[in-house]
């Protein structure tokens, strides 16, 4: 048996099978992997550092603000979650001093969406009507002989503002982690807001009754972030089941923020 020492300060006991092998910690689900390095004692062997351990936290190494792992000291960029040191979010959460990574942390996306197409349902509707008026040259006499200039004139006319309506509505994007809110915006050129989720405060789900049918929804978020303060995302569908992860994650990371002592 061997002791293992995580960068959090736990103290694990871990088998000669262990050696090598990708293990959490129990502490702070941090992932360690102990090597075979030197002996010991006569009798035993230890573990070598690796990049989790406190010793290979040298003294050029600090802790992010955002995700808490150990970074170089130097780094504007954490390689961990990917977030910039520089920014308000960054200032906002290093000034919390309680702040502990959620235990869900990662850097995946968990949702990837964009405006739900719903909400051109009524567009959609109109730019039909215009084709269907479009058809009535074949029944009106005097119209006859332009019948399918008419029908073909206004029908590519709905097809391209169709076109254009749902290109529009695809040119937001929004992205969320556990650790990330990000919204895109723009088709040729891309304008990217983002809010950290430990600088969330308040969280609001507009719906109303054939929305809630439909399942879609807008959610408004509001930060101590001042470069973004309020965050709106328009008509996104599975609207309140994104709002629950939104509540659970940032309920998680309150409770951690308790919890450290």
């Amino acid at each position: 048996m061997y002791q293992l020492t995580c960068i959090c300060g736990k103290t694990m006991v871990v088998g000669g099978d262990a050696l090598g092998r990708a293990i959490l910690c129990e502490h702070c689900q941090r992932t360690v992997v102990p090597l075979l390095a030197q002996l010991a004692e006569p009798g035993g062997l230890a573990a070598a550092p690796s990049a989790n351990t406190p010793a290979a936290a040298a003294d050029n190494t600090k802790a992010c603000p955002i995700c808490g792992e150990r970074i170089a000291a130097a780094a504007r960029k954490c390689r961990w979650c990917g977030e910039y040191l520089d920014t308000p979010s960054a200032t906002a959460a290093q000034s919390s001093a309680n702040f502990a990574p959620a235990a869900s942390f990662s850097t995946e996306t968990v949702f990837s969406l964009h405006t739900s197409q719903w909400d051109n349902f009524w567009r959609y509707l109109i730019c039909f009507c215009i084709a269907a008026l479009g058809a009535a040259g074949f029944f009106i006499e005097a119209l006859k002989p332009y019948q399918w200039t008419i029908f073909l004139s206004v029908l590519a006319s709905c097809a391209m503002a169709v076109l254009v309506i749902y290109v529009h509505s695809r040119r937001i994007e929004t992205h969320i982690s556990p650790m990330r809110i990000e919204k895109q915006s723009g088709i040729l050129s891309k304008k990217i807001d983002w809010v950290s989720m430990p600088s969330v405060v308040d969280l609001e789900l507009r719906q109303g009754l054939l929305q809630r049918i439909l399942g879609v929804g807008t959610i408004v978020i509001r930060s101590n972030d001042t470069a973004t303060p309020e965050m709106v995302l328009y008509q996104l569908p599975k609207a309140r089941k994104v709002f629950r992860y939104l509540q659970e994650q940032v309920s998680l990371i309150n409770q951690r923020r308790l919890s450290k002592p």
